[in-house]
């Protein structure tokens, strides 16, 4: 379950972007090929006017390639004054080397006195990932729930996301975020299994989703898919409600399609239209700001 509230003012938060060094521009499998626009460096003077712009005060950046190296990258970021959180690789399918790898990683986190880690993902793509809810990962998810981490994961077959809905049930503890709002549909036809799917992760009190879109449909869409982006996230919103979900852009990924600030603005208006104002604080910075126990909620 998500820690106890803050009473102090939520920090707007952008809960899922990506940096990449200049110095060694990561080859990474999810990137569609042909497109040029991913194929660069993305530093942090690259969003910084962005985020200014969205009035986003701090961040959560994300992995994107499954390596160790990936980690020393993320590290090397956590000091820029715009990160709050760090989501790190991890090989969860391998529980005894997780935990290696987590504790060192978070006692280099702690070390730095920068961003900590507040979280753990790896790449699935479409592969089953039956192997989250056997036992051995399941206790590894006990220890990292325990730890105050998060499992972040894009599902995106129906069967991935019954497997997360496993793991929720299992370890309740555990607080699961769900990115890229679940990989919806972009044909009617796929409509109902995502429903069911979002039905079941709603279902679980310990799971939260990003108001984000991912690649899976990015690749995919002719253009920026708007009015599509406001149903999908009218739709999450009225299952999760504000207190579990949060606002990210996907950024650089989403500049398959769209800028920064309408990706952000989409999300925002969408929610507008279905939360109170009261709560639009949630959806904008504060569920991510306790779902991930995120540092420095009282600076602003």
């Amino acid at each position: 379950m998500p820690p106890s509230e803050n009473t102090s003012s939520p920090l707007v938060i952008d809960s899922h972007h990506h940096l990449w060094p200049a110095r060694a521009v990561p080859t990474q499998s999810w990137q569609p090929p042909g497109q040029d626009i991913l194929h660069r460096a993305y530093e942090p003077a690259d969003l910084t006017a962005d985020l200014a712009r969205a009035g986003v005060t701090g961040t959560v950046v994300m992995q994107s390639v499954d390596a160790p190296e990936e980690n020393d990258r993320l590290l090397s970021y956590a000091a820029e004054p715009f990160v709050r959180g760090i989501v790190a690789w991890a090989p969860l399918e391998d529980p005894a080397r997780c935990r290696d790898l987590v504790s060192d990683l978070r006692a280099r986190a702690d070390r730095s006195a920068a961003a900590p880690v507040v979280g753990l993902r790896r790449l699935i793509g479409t592969d089953p990932i039956d192997w989250a809810s056997d036992r051995t990962a399941l206790a590894a998810f006990d220890e990292f729930a325990a730890a105050g981490l998060a499992w972040d994961v894009v599902p995106v077959t129906a069967a991935q996301r019954e497997t997360v809905v496993r793991v929720a049930r299992a370890v309740p503890q555990l607080r699961i975020v769900v990115d890229h709002l679940g990989s919806p549909p972009l044909t009617d036809g796929e409509t109902d299994s995502w429903y069911r799917g979002l039905d079941a992760l709603a279902a679980c009190p310990n799971v939260a989703v990003k108001l984000s879109v991912g690649v899976a449909v990015l690749a995919r869409a002719e253009h920026w898919p708007v009015e599509a982006v406001g149903s999908w996230v009218r739709a999450v919103l009225e299952r999760f409600g504000p207190d579990r979900c949060m606002a990210a852009s996907n950024w650089p990924v989403v500049l398959l399609q769209t800028d920064y600030a309408t990706a952000w603005d989409a999300v925002a208006a969408a929610a507008r239209e279905v939360v109170p104002a009261a709560a639009l604080t949630d959806v904008l910075g504060g569920t991510a700001t306790r779902w991930y126990a995120l540092p420095g909620a009282g600076d602003e």
